[in-house]
């Protein structure tokens, strides 16, 4: 009785079995026969196949620089019959001396070199002249997106370069290169980067340009610098190194760009005394002295906050003779954007962080963003101005500032390591820094060039009507 049961119990399951075999089959035929998908096609994005790099413009949106269909010669090396004659023939169009294209392609370590930066009637000539010559397997043109900058070697150090491939070599270029040039952008036929709006004013800059220039000749001098901001929010409205950067030039770029602080440094740190409450003979350090290591510390971690680069030794391993380094500025070196931003704080005792780009245009996103002013309270406006009414004595007593009676001026010359002139316009209400200053080579003799700079840009600020003079009298500028 209890097998017959076990074998009824067997075949049902058996069954059973069957029927879900049997059910599945019967799905998966119905599936593959009669429920067929379609085959799913990718296809790839449309990515935009122009990608315009970003305008650069001064505050008053004079172009700076802006992408130009520019045209390059590649010589391929392995063809060349006659490096001599070949130099003879290309080089009245591309602006180099024969000598210097022997040299490129003797010293060359590829099989191509690239002479780009070549205008459009030279390139349609050189075309021409490959075609007459038969040359097309030695050399051959192309035309590539490149750069052009209307205001020439203006600002150039700050603007920087593309090279061949439209990407930044140095400068803003390099810095805001992904902005200038982003990724291309999905779905559309082009893509446009963002465009920069600097703190720059073109006519502020001619002027400090040509100040450097004229001097730098008259003189012989070596290596000058400049910077004119806007003590209100530390723009930068003019920024220049002499010499000059020539773009049409291979060039290497002077990654040297650090100043020693010096006597800067003992002018700055009369605001901690006199904060104190010491009295003190602006710019001497004996009251001085008895602050302790660390008030030094703080004040010049907050005079330098805007610089990236200002390092200094923990306070408590200071022996007397590191002291006294910092406190002349012998300790540190920064660059000319750094010292501004420490100097401008005689202006009303707030140190500014420099402004140079103003705002970034941006066509993707179609919005523009503006840079924000940061500033840090280092002493007080009254401090400030009592450091101004003793640099308002030195200038009445300079043989250049002496001769502007329309403004009063407070201004200083220093020399140490280098030249420098620091002025602020008007002495009262200050609304422009001007901080001129000059490396002194070996031997080298430091006088008053970088006031003589210091006081014709005055006098070009009054004539742009940038400041107002006493009896509105125009100034020459000589």
């Amino acid at each position: 009785m209890g097998n017959d049961n076990n074998r009824q119990v067997f075949r049902f399951f058996r069954i059973l079995a069957c029927i879900l075999f049997l059910i599945l089959a019967l799905r998966v035929t119905y599936i593959v026969i009669f429920n067929k998908e379609s085959k799913r096609i990718y296809n790839d994005p449309e990515v935009a196949k122009d990608v315009v790099r970003g305008e650069i413009v001064d505050s008053k949106n004079n172009l700076l620089a802006i992408q130009t269909l520019q045209y390059a010669l590649y010589i391929n090396i392995d063809n060349v019959e006659d490096v001599k004659t070949l130099a003879q023939t290309i080089s009245p169009y591309v602006f180099i001396s024969e000598e210097e294209i022997e040299k490129k392609i003797k010293n060359s370590t590829k099989r191509n070199v690239t002479i780009d930066k070549i205008p459009k009637e030279y390139a349609t000539s050189l075309e021409k002249l490959i075609k007459e010559k038969n040359l097309s397997a030695q050399i051959s043109m192309v035309s590539y997106n490149g750069r052009s900058y209307p205001a020439g070697y203006h600002a150039a150090h700050l603007i920087g370069d593309v090279d061949i491939d439209n990407h930044g070599k140095y400068g803003i270029e390099k810095d805001y290169d992904a902005l200038l040039l982003p990724y291309p952008e999905l779905d559309k036929e082009t893509t446009y980067g963002n465009n920069l709006v600097l703190s720059i004013e073109l006519p502020v800059q001619y002027l400090l340009d040509s100040q450097l220039k004229k001097l730098s000749q008259v003189n012989n001098i070596d290596k000058l610098s400049g910077i004119i901001m806007d003590v209100s929010d530390g723009s930068v409205l003019a920024i220049s190194k002499y010499p000059f950067i020539d773009r049409s030039e291979t060039i290497k770029i002077d990654e040297d760009k650090s100043y020693k602080v010096g006597a800067i440094a003992e002018l700055l740190s009369s605001a901690l005394a006199i904060e104190k409450g010491y009295e003190n003979e602006i710019g001497q350090l004996e009251n001085v002295a008895t602050i302790n290591n660390e008030e030094i510390y703080n004040f010049y971690k907050e005079l330098f906050a805007f610089s990236p680069s200002f390092d200094l030794p923990d306070f408590n391993s200071w022996s007397e003779q590191d002291r006294k380094a910092v406190l002349t500025g012998q300790l540190f070196d920064l660059d000319i954007y750094s010292i501004a931003s420490a100097v401008v704080s005689l202006a009303d005792g707030e140190v500014k962080k420099p402004i140079i780009v103003k705002k970034i245009d941006s066509k993707i996103e179609r919005k523009i963003q503006g840079k924000s002013v940061e500033t840090r309270t280092v002493f007080s406006s009254e401090t400030a101005s009592q450091i101004r009414n003793y640099l308002k004595i030195i200038a009445d007593q300079d043989p250049y500032f002496k001769k502007i009676e329309d403004i009063d001026i407070a201004a200083i010359s220093l020399f140490d390591e280098s030249s420098s002139t620091i002025a602020l316009v008007p002495a009262d209400e200050p609304k422009f820094l001007i901080y001129i200053t000059k490396s002194n080579e070996e031997g080298s003799t430091p006088n008053g060039d970088t006031a003589y700079i210091a006081s014709q840009v005055i006098k070009g600020l009054i004539g742009q009507g940038k400041l107002t003079s006493n009896n509105q009298k125009r100034l020459e500028i000589y």
